[in-house]
């Protein structure tokens, strides 16, 4: 089933979702902040007065130039915290290695060496880009428990709908399927991925349900607004074709306070927990911004929650570019 919905795009609405991404990815952003000032600390130390920047006012610049630009990253690509990080390791590279390349601006051309400062740091983000991504890939699998208690501002039975999973049923966070013979039943989320076509929005629900589960749960112990379930990720070959990297056994439980206020206690024991994943909730707050979501659609209003938009990244806005000029007829309009 495919529903028209009004078509979600990366960018912010107004001013008021500006304010939350900058809020929301303040970690990514000061620690870009922190990779290029240790840049620039290794490059004094290195260089001393040979650095450029290197007096107080050219710190001052680039630390300056660091947080606005960190900033803007955050507010047009939400979902890019690997490039923002790559591009401030980027900057700090370079940074203590440009003194080094003095001597090619020296000859009787200075064409060498401007190739070089042109392609060098693209060259080297995408390096680090690649290397910080088999990083992630190589960290190890463990167990892990999550507890949350946490006051939400909405109703307990309000909260239930769109928190505990139940089989046939749809939220605006998410979609369940039937339960099988085995007691499970699919569960999608909706995340939207972007428009192969513009790699900016996703135009319909296409995008974000018409594709194989995230996880399938099985429901151990159940209560009014309380359960206990078993998930797993999908397979690539659905519920029986194996391939799932983690399980969580979670027991939620959630409390009337008042008529819309409540309290949720939950614990997640996970296996095959990748610790890239604590690293990098963490750095976009990933729990704020799930129960922002939630709040926002109890209350029935639109949501600046990050996790909801077209997943579009420096990185793939720039291959989708390339793909278009590369497939694009000769002589043809490419943008």
């Amino acid at each position: 089933m495919i529903e028209q919905t009004r078509k979600k795009t990366h960018w912010p609405r107004n001013l008021g979702d500006v304010a939350y991404r900058i809020g929301l990815l303040r970690r990514v952003i000061l620690m870009c902040v922190y990779t290029v000032a240790l840049g620039l600390v290794v490059g004094v130390a290195v260089h001393g007065g040979g650095l450029y920047f290197s007096s107080l006012i050219g710190l001052v610049l680039v630390i300056g130039v660091t947080v606005a630009v960190s900033a803007l990253h955050a507010v047009a690509f939400p979902s890019g915290t690997m490039d923002a990080l790559a591009l401030s390791i980027t900057a700090a590279i370079w940074i203590i290695c440009l003194p080094f390349l003095t001597p090619y601006f020296d000859g009787r051309s200075p064409l060498p060496g401007l190739v070089l400062v042109v392609l060098g740091p693209v060259l080297t983000w995408l390096a680090v880009a690649w290397l910080l991504v088999q990083l992630v890939q190589a960290l190890p699998r463990g167990k892990k428990t999550i507890r949350i208690s946490r006051t939400v501002p909405v109703s307990a039975e309000a909260l239930g709908e769109h928190l505990l999973d139940q089989p046939n049923r749809r939220t605006a966070t998410r979609r369940t399927g039937p339960v099988d013979r085995h007691g499970f039943f699919p569960v999608w989320y909706g995340f939207a991925h972007p428009n192969e076509a513009t790699g900016f929005e996703a135009s319909d629900d296409r995008v974000v349900w018409d594709r194989s589960p995230d996880i399938y749960v099985k429901l151990l112990e159940e209560g009014p607004l309380f359960q206990v379930s078993h998930a797993f990720e999908a397979g690539k070959a659905g519920l029986n074709g194996g391939g799932a990297r983690w399980s969580v056994v979670a027991r939620t439980q959630i409390e009337p306070i008042t008529d819309s206020r409540c309290r949720l206690t939950s614990e997640e024991r996970y296996h095959g927990w990748e610790a890239s994943t604590s690293v990098m909730a963490w750095l976009n707050d990933y729990e704020r911004d799930q129960f922002r979501e939630i709040v926002d659609a109890v209350n029935g209003v639109p949501s600046p929650a990050v996790r909801r938009l077209p997943q579009v990244t420096l990185m793939s806005v720039i291959a989708s570019k390339i793909a278009q000029i590369a497939d694009a007829p000769s002589g043809g309009e490419t943008f």
